[in-house]
């Protein structure tokens, strides 16, 4: 069995009110499924992605067998690559999660996506390092 990254994700006060307005505008119901969304989109980036400058307290917290579902094995081997790939193995991975779910808001964000369908056009418009 592969080691999880973290046991829980934890997210900030503006990632919260950015996965409200993410669902308002999707439709999509469940944040898991728009954090499953973001952490995909930020692991595209090789860079660390940034701390966080809010405190976590007033956010979002998910267990990581809600945040991945039935596909548990799926997303721990994507941030295991990661943490490979970009040669990053130092930091805390439960934080590092955290991070490239809140980066990934923030990209989600940042398009105005205004339908779920736009979801899909997020891996041909967005740079990847």
């Amino acid at each position: 069995m592969m080691k999880l990254p973290t046991e829980s994700v934890r997210l900030d006060k503006r990632a919260r009110e950015q996965l409200l307005r993410l669902k308002r505008f999707t439709g999509i119901e469940h944040w898991n499924v728009l954090a499953r969304w973001a952490f995909c989109l930020s692991l595209r980036d090789s860079s660390l992605p940034p701390k966080a400058l809010s405190d976590r307290t007033a956010g979002v917290e998910i267990a990581w067998r809600v945040f991945s579902g039935d596909h548990s094995a799926f997303y721990s081997a994507l941030y295991w690559n990661w943490r490979h790939q970009t040669e990053n193995q130092s930091g805390d991975d439960g934080d590092l999660v955290n991070r490239h779910i809140q980066r990934g808001l923030g990209i989600m964000d940042g398009m105005r996506l205004e339908h779920v369908e736009d979801l899909f056009t997020l891996g041909h418009t967005t740079k990847s390092n």
